[in-house]
């Protein structure tokens, strides 16, 4: 997911690309690494909150509440990095 908004195949960058807009991405601990990304259309700001494997959302729940507000608040410091006149959207879950 995270290599396919970086290098602009997600609807969120396509549409980034479209209105001309940056497109930065929050990384909180991808479970699988997506290596080093040539050519990227979004910044990644790595910020990993957690250690724990990540649940099966069928039996239990994905992160703790702990690990929730970790990621969050790396959220929230990606956005404190940006410029003062940025506008933010943010989006989880499948794209598209």
């Amino acid at each position: 997911m995270v290599r396919n908004f970086v290098t602009g195949g997600a609807a969120a960058s396509v549409a980034a690309r479209a209105l001309d807009v940056a497109l930065h991405v929050v990384d909180v601990g991808v479970a699988h690494p997506y290596g080093e990304i040539d050519g990227a259309a979004a910044s990644i700001f790595v910020d990993p909150v957690s250690s724990e494997r990540e649940g099966d959302v069928r039996i239990e729940d994905a992160l703790s509440s702990e690990t929730l507000t970790h990621a969050i608040a790396a959220g929230a410091r990606a956005v404190d990095r940006l410029a003062s006149d940025t506008r933010v959207r943010a989006r989880h879950g499948r794209d598209g």
